[in-house]
């Protein structure tokens, strides 16, 4: 039998009171105890997505978090879309076995740390993760996993951020992708960014609405006459193409009820376009007004008796002279002087009653004297007074004359 010693004794106290202080302090998550040694381990990637040719690059560190000096092991075992290039090694030394798996060992003093780097590269797209192990002696594993994934690259030809089958511009940088007219080109590569039929190098007016009616520098042109508000259309409202402003103020003659702006509107103005200053009658025409005859109408509103008084206009024979300067009123070659019908074409002057009117005016024509003959022949059916033809018949006509009227 071994004889007891003091100090045997406090040497087990010891070592189950540190035992108990790990179990309490965590090493049941990623730590793990052996003899009064214990490890942890961590592993990052240093990118979760990358591309295939990218690298991939893995940090693994194992830390002896033990009192005492430890023994290590630990491996990594790549998935198989990663590829080995190269590893390294502080506190420890490494081997690869194998394609996918490394291998390290190390003794590692209290608090002291084994650190690994493997560099690796992807190679088919696909979500990977990577587990690496390690353990102190013949005690339990403790891991740790980084996962990540390898996707294929999405092409975005003018570097905006934007990938071309997504990107609305995809040779010209558009990183908004602003899109006025929401066609299929954005703004940075769209020649007519709101589609309003002018290229944005000559539009003034870039943005304009759908739909809006525009002139040749792309601003509104509400009236259609090709020139725009943002140009001066002097009617904005109104087409107005030669943009004609007889009196030169800020409206075109097309929307100006009084074009030469002289107090008559347009619609009364016998005499449009008179110059700026001059004077006027009602009717627009310059004063004093041509009126030599003073019958209250003008020269200008077209008087058919310039120089006589004609005031109702009276033209009998409808011909370019009013019957107040017409020599002939009723235009059948007897002047009026000498005429017995003034107002009544009597070319032959018939009389037959002799009373100074001529027949085709006189209302009233009946047989004077004694004379038969002027009933014989047909000559009866001459004679009318207000209630139409007098005579019935020649006998008729013939007493008449003999006796007299009734």
């Amino acid at each position: 039998m071994r004889p007891y010693r003091a100090g045997r004794r406090r040497s087990a106290i010891r070592r189950g009171m540190l035992f108990a202080a790990l179990l309490l302090t965590g090493s049941l998550s990623s730590a793990v105890s052996s003899a009064s040694a214990a490890i942890e381990i961590t592993k990052e990637a240093s990118r979760t997505e990358s591309r295939p040719g990218q690298t991939v690059a893995f940090t693994i560190t194992v830390r002896n978090t033990g009192l005492v000096p430890a023994t290590v092991t630990m491996t990594d075992a790549l998935p198989p879309n990663l590829t080995f290039v190269s590893m390294g090694a502080t506190g420890g030394s490494c081997v690869q076995e194998g394609p996918v798996t490394v291998s390290c060992v190390a003794t590692l003093s209290a608090s002291e740390a084994l650190t690994v780097t493997i560099s690796t590269v992807g190679t088919d797209p696909g979500k990977w993760c990577n587990r690496a192990q390690a353990r102190a002696g013949t005690t339990a594993f403790v891991d740790d996993t980084a996962c990540g994934e390898i996707v294929m690259p999405v092409s975005d030809s003018d570097g905006d951020g934007v990938a071309d089958p997504n990107d609305n511009c995809p040779d010209i940088p558009n990183p908004g992708q602003a899109n006025t007219d929401g066609d299929a080109q954005g703004n940075a590569c769209d020649a007519d960014d709101d589609n309003d039929g002018v290229a944005d190098g000559p539009d003034l007016c870039e943005g304009t609405s759908p739909g809006t009616v525009v002139a040749g520098d792309g601003c509104p042109d509400p009236d259609g006459d090709g020139i725009s508000t943002h140009a001066g259309d002097n009617c904005p409202s109104v087409a107005n193409d030669g943009q004609a402003n007889t009196d030169g103020d800020g409206q075109g003659d097309a929307c100006d009820a009084d074009d030469d702006n002289d107090g008559v509107d347009d619609s009364a103005d016998l005499c449009e376009g008179t110059p700026a200053g001059t004077t006027v009658a009602a009717d627009g025409c310059p004063e004093p007004d041509p009126d030599p005859d003073g019958d209250g109408i003008s020269t200008n509103a077209g008087d058919n008796c310039p120089d006589i008084a004609n005031p109702d206009q009276a033209n009998t024979d409808g011909d370019a002279q009013g019957d107040a300067c017409d020599a002939d009123d009723d235009n059948d070659n007897v002047v009026d002087g000498a005429d017995n019908c003034q107002s009544t074409a009597n070319p032959d002057q018939q009389d037959l009653d002799g009373d100074g009117m001529g027949s085709a005016c006189d209302a009233v024509e009946l047989p004077t004297g004694d004379d038969k003959e002027q009933c014989r022949n047909g000559g009866w059916m001459l004679f009318y007074d207000l209630d139409g033809p007098r005579f019935k018949n020649q006998g008729d006509c013939t007493k008449f004359v003999t006796r007299g009227p009734k």
